[in-house]
């Protein structure tokens, strides 16, 4: 009775459909096996876009099913949801008028062994073939997208190919989970990214290749037991965590476009033997928990401790038993090893670093079979020097040709090595590499040293020049804890002067500098009290207090070079005369502050800025000339400058800065009608002999509303650091104006044969 009531709605339905076009009410269809199919055994509708018609459901009998090209004329599109569940159907064959499977269209399928799909199928839908029967699939170039869980625990699938050509770029997550009995994959070359446990549990896959994945997600292949085999391919960047957990992998060589390794991405993997990780590669650790039987292992040297690779217990020295048959370690890259870096893997043998390494630690595999195997002597790892075995050197320490770098604490307290004979060869020194040593006379260090570890020649007291070359990436601390009293000459070459590089040099007097450096550092001879001769070849920038407290200094021209001199550059030296280069723009703050010799300045045209406290205290301080392009005075620019008499401002000028010129000895102070502010107190105290003759001339006929209110404040009373209205007292102001006018109510000035001159006085 049911069945016979499901039919007749059914009936009902198509004959409905027919008086509006959707179907005819004739059957063309065919099974394939002679005769007719009911028109009842599908379920129609048409396409969104009304182009064609969608299977929605199929309700026969057959156990071999061929889906219709068309209906009534209207091509089938989409096959959606069609045969969800059902347990009858083993064969479905899919017309090339097909483009799209939907979504569970044939999941839970239990006894479908085959489907011939449509050499025009772009989508399989979410779950399209979950838990469902299939044996093999073969899809065609066309396809586009495979939707998550496509494959899921179809536990009878053997193969998996899509045309090498097809346009599938992901694999969304869960695709083939727990497919177990799949054995066969044959991935597109457009493929780049395997989504969150695609193969999870897919426990007969032995070997997969990808051509240019980029991406393999969360336990992408997790827990696939029987996989021995896999080609990375050439484009792979990130690995995710625990990706490969638990497989049968005997070998991993990743590409070196890998950037990105999560954690436990190999966790397991028991018959691993032979790992490449490439150099730019970040790991998040762990990744080889568990691993317990590598060989070999070629890993960057950025790369965390070896024993936090492999997840190991930190509370033994001796990690042989954990690992019985790691005895080769290759690193590549351009980072630094720690100190200690694999000093707990005893059974290690054979160890190479890459040339281009940057910085070796102390101690650097010590414990190791390849340490204990080496004679006594001064100990290589390759071109790397880690330090001497055996009875310590003495005399000259000759380094082999093609040396690269020097460990830390390569030689600290080896008081007998009185010489070092360098390479050209070498790149890095590491920290206090030198300390104590003995070495003496003149040391010209190999222009090729990019990194000084921190006091590499600490203690080394009988040095008494110094030849330095620095390059543009050169890394530098100091190099010395206490500059030795001996050191008093310093010829530095290459490009760059680094930040601190003789920092406290207190008995250095000279001090050449290549024509090829382009800037002094910061800090560069901070402190340098003996220092009184420096040529600045062609530097174009002097650093933030590159000469500060460089008491012995007394005059300098800055070279036509310089651009910028910047803060404290020539803090509290013994400068009596300053004559700025062409071309420099502006003066740091306090960069000439505290020269209490200082008597005469000579600028430029170009200089556009002279910045807070720029000249503050240069209580000797005369004149000084202002060029044409300044715009800024900074605050307290000349505070306290208490000779300085002769100011007349320059056309152009913008800015003054509160206390400019406050306690100085000016005459008489002439303010440009291009400033647009002034702050306050410019000209407090005044040290003028003979105030009643002082006067400020302002070439504007009034001043400008962003001027400070106490601008030209002389004094006042306070209460509470607030001036008491009714106290202050100015300086007298005048305002410039072409003719008398002595009913106005400011007091007015003109030129007469260029000389300030009041109307009335």
């Amino acid at each position: 009775m049911k069945k016979k009531f499901l039919l007749a709605v059914l009936t009902v339905v198509l004959v409905f459909a027919c008086s509006f076009g959707l179907a005819a009410c004739g059957n063309e269809n065919n099974n394939g096996k002679g005769h007719d199919l009911p028109p009842f055994d599908f379920r129609y509708e048409f396409t969104e876009d009304g182009s064609g018609l969608i299977l929605g459901g199929y309700y026969g009998t057959d156990t071999e099913v061929v889906i219709p090209a068309e209906y009534n004329g209207a091509p089938i599109k989409e096959i959606d949801n069609s045969f969800n569940g059902n347990t009858t159907v083993t064969k479905v064959t899919i017309p090339d008028s097909v483009t799209v499977i939907g979504g569970s269209t044939f999941a839970r399928t239990v006894n479908l062994t085959e489907v011939v799909f449509s050499d025009n199928l772009t989508e399989l839908g979410v779950n399209a073939f979950l838990d469902s029967g299939i044996k093999s699939v073969v899809l065609p170039s066309t396809v586009k997208r495979i939707g998550a869980q496509a494959f899921s625990k179809a536990k009878n699938l053997t193969e998996f190919k899509i045309a090498d050509d097809a346009p599938l770029e992901e694999l969304e997550s869960y695709t083939f989970t727990e497919c177990s009995a799949l054995n066969t994959v044959q991935l597109p070359a457009a493929l780049k990214r395997i989504g969150q446990f695609v193969f999870r549990d897919c426990t007969s896959l032995e070997s997969v290749h990808f051509e240019h994945v980029e991406i393999i997600d969360v336990q992408g292949f997790k827990g696939c037991v029987k996989l021995s085999s896999v080609d990375f391919g050439d484009s792979l960047k990130e690995i995710e965590m625990n990706a490969f957990e638990n497989t049968a992998l005997e070998s991993v060589i990743l590409p070196d476009t890998l950037t990105r390794m999560g954690s436990r991405a190999f966790k397991d993997c028991s018959q691993l033997k032979t790992v490449y990780i490439p150099e730019n590669t970040f790991m998040y650790g762990s990744v080889l928990e568990g691993c317990l039987n590598v060989e070999t292992l070629t890993i960057p040297s950025r790369a965390e401790d070896i024993e936090f690779m492999f997840s190991l217990d930190g509370d033994t020295d001796d990690y042989s038993d954990l690992l019985p048959h790691f005895t080769t370690l290759h690193i590549v890259g351009t980072k630094e090893l720690w100190s200690g870096y694999g000093s707990n893997f005893t059974k290690l043998e054979n160890i190479t670093l890459d040339d281009r390494i940057s910085y070796v630690g102390k101690d650097c595999f010590k414990n190791t079979a390849w340490y204990n195997n080496l004679p006594n002597g001064i100990v290589y790892l390759d071109n790397v020097v880690l330090g001497y075995k055996g009875d310590e050197p003495t005399g000259t320490l000759t380094l082999k040709e093609g040396t690269v770098g020097i460990a830390n604490n390569a030689f600290t307290d080896c008081a007998g090595i009185t010489k070092v004979e360098w390479q050209s060869s070498i790149r890095f020194i590491g920290y206090e590499a030198f300390s104590g040593c003995d070495i003496a006379g003149e040391v010209a260090l190999p222009s090729t040293i990019e990194v000084y570890g921190d006091s590499c020649l600490k203690g080394n007291d009988k040095i008494t020049k110094l030849t330095l070359v620095f390059a543009e990436d050169t890394t530098l601390k100091t190099l010395f804890e206490t500059v030795p009293d001996a050191l008093t000459e310093v010829v530095v070459n290459g490009s760059l002067l680094p930040k601190g590089a003789l920092i406290g040099a207190a008995h250095v007097t000279e001090v050449t500098l290549s024509d090829d450096i382009t800037e002094i550092s910061d800090n560069a001879f901070y402190y340098c009290s003996a220092l009184s001769a420096v040529r600045l070849g062609n530097v174009t920038r002097i650093g933030k207090a590159a000469f500060k407290y460089c008491r012995a200094i007394t005059g300098i021209t800055i070279p036509d070079t310089v651009v910028e001199i910047g803060d404290e550059a020539f803090y509290s030296t013994a400068l009596t005369t300053v004559t700025l280069g062409e071309n420099v723009k502006s003066l740091g703050k306090s960069a000439f502050a505290y020269n209490g010799k200082l008597t005469t300045v000579v600028t430029n045209d170009k200089l556009e800025i002279i910045n807070d406290s720029a000249f503050k205290s240069c209580g000797k301080l005369t004149s000084i000339n202002f060029g044409s392009a300044l715009k800024t005075i900074g605050q307290s620019a000349f505070h306290y400058c208490s000779v300085l008499e002769n100011v007349r401002l320059n056309n152009g000028l913008q800015y003054i800065g509160q206390w400019a010129f406050a306690q100085t000895k000016l005459q008489s102070l002439v303010i440009p009608k291009t400033v647009t502010y002034v702050g306050a107190n410019v000209v407090e105290n005044l040290q003028t002999t003979d105030m009643a003759n002082f006067k400020i001339f302002v070439e504007t006929d009034a001043p400008d509303d962003k001027w400070d209110e106490y601008w030209n404040l002389n004094i006042a009373e306070y209460d509470g650091g607030e001036i008491i209205e009714g106290t202050e007292n100015y300086y007298p102001t005048y305002y410039y104006s072409e003719t008398d006018k002595s009913d106005d109510e400011l007091s007015l000035w003109h030129y007469v044969d260029g000389v300030p001159t009041v109307w009335h006085d």
